[in-house]
C-alpha cells in the first residue's frame, strides 16, 4: 500500500476554495485569506513553513504517476 501525495503546491486556502467550488458553494460561503497568526491564540500549535509532501522513493524507482491535486 502506497500513501501518495499529489503533484502541485497549494495552501489550505486553495484547498478550501476548491472544495467550495466543487460543491458549488462559492456564492453562499465567503472565504477569507488569513495568515497563520490569525489563529495563534485559539490554535497555537507550531506550523511548518511548508507541508508539501514529496514521493522521493517513487521518483527514485521511476514509478511516480501522481496527478495534480486539482484533477
Amino acid at each position: 500500500v502506497f500513501n501518495c501525495a499529489c503533484e502541485g503546491e497549494e495552501t489550505r486556502y486553495d484547498v478550501a476554495e476548491e472544495i467550495l467550488k466543487l460543491k458549488n458553494l462559492q456564492d453562499k460561503i465567503n472565504l477569507h485569506r488569513v495568515s497563520s497568526s490569525y489563529f495563534q491564540h485559539e490554535y497555537f500549535a507550531m506550523r511548518p513553513q511548508s507541508e508539501i509532501l514529496v514521493n522521493l522513493r517513487l521518483k527514485f524507482l521511476n514509478i511516480y504517476i501522481s496527478r495534480n491535486w486539482r484533477m
